[in-house]
């Protein structure tokens, strides 16, 4: 997976709707949206995520 021209390494849900994307060069907080499409899961599905991936 990439996010913003860097290889994700981790997502961590900080809170319900609210995620930190850990990569290469950086940590960028992300909503649902762009979890979901990293994750190429629906919005729906993301929401109900409440686990650390890895």
């Amino acid at each position: 997976m990439a996010h913003q021209n860097a290889e994700v390494r981790r997502i961590e849900q900080v809170k319900p709707g609210l995620f930190y994307i850990h990569t290469d060069a950086a940590t960028h907080w992300a909503g649902v949206k762009v979890v979901a499409d990293l994750l190429g899961r629906s919005i729906a599905d993301t929401r109900r995520l409440s686990v650390l991936v890895r």
